[in-house]
């Protein structure tokens, strides 16, 4: 069963809780809005693939 249903991860910095942007998954794939922390990407990304 698929879901296309778009859904929004919003990210935040473990150490201050600010607002560090989102992630927009929609299916397999997901893009990055207002994330600037590249080191926020990189774990993301890894951890997202863990899960396809």
């Amino acid at each position: 069963m698929e879901n296309s249903e778009i859904k929004e991860v919003k990210l935040y910095d473990a150490d201050t809780l600010e607002y560090a942007g989102s992630m927009v998954v929609n299916g397999k794939t997901w893009d990055y809005n207002e994330v600037k922390d590249n080191f926020l990407i990189e774990v993301t990304y890894l951890l997202i693939l863990y899960t396809i």
